[in-house]
């Protein structure tokens, strides 16, 4: 039997890879290939641990999978979100030991990296937000684990907003950063409607 996914796009997406497009064309190819291996690496988890997938959506926070049944084990959840960091730096490594890199791997190199970096930090939404909220399930209520994540969230997207501003006042070459940051602000702490 053939898997068929729904796909969809969110403004988030569109906005930053609009921004992405026209402040760094050269790495463009490089964190699309970046996020198709990101995906991979979940939708081989998923299938490891026989997890059937939904849905496929591309927003601000990449792409993401949207199981068929949302309830699973923690442990599941857990493999599933380490899938797509796991690839990420996995392909940088095979990489790494390629003699004479080209410049487009190179760029493949630091945004798959970066990627799977970023998807590891605890923010509600990301790969490792979801792992921290697993784990943190298995010890307390999960409703005491929102209102941390909620917490730990808004000072990870301060801080990157606060590191995005500083870039684009010294460097003057942050707008993706900062359109970013700004997005998950938007994304995390306005109500959200379904």
């Amino acid at each position: 039997m053939k898997t068929r996914y729904k796909i969809r796009l969110g403004f988030f997406a569109i906005l930053m890879l609009t921004t992405l497009w026209f402040t760094s064309p050269h790495y463009f190819p490089a964190l699309i290939a970046s996020v198709a291996i990101h995906e991979a690496g979940h939708l081989f988890m998923a299938k490891a641990c026989n997890i059937p997938i939904q849905e496929l959506q591309l927003d601000i926070f990449g792409a993401s999978i949207t199981p068929i049944n949302i309830f699973y084990s923690y442990k599941k959840e857990i493999l599933l979100c380490l899938g797509g960091p796991l690839s990420n730096f996995f392909s940088v490594i095979i990489i790494f030991f390629i003699p004479c890199v080209s410049q487009t791997l190179q760029n493949f190199m630091v945004s798959s990296f970066a990627l799977g970096l970023i998807n590891m930090l605890p923010i509600i939404g990301f790969d490792g937000g979801r792992i921290f909220s697993a784990i943190m399930n298995m010890i307390i209520q999960p409703h005491v684990t929102y209102k941390i994540m909620k917490a730990i969230s808004f000072i990870f997207i301060f801080s990157l907003w606060c590191f995005s501003v500083y870039l684009m006042l010294k460097v003057t070459a942050s707008l993706t950063m900062f359109v970013f940051s700004a997005s998950l602000f938007a994304k995390i702490l306005l109500p959200q409607t379904t």
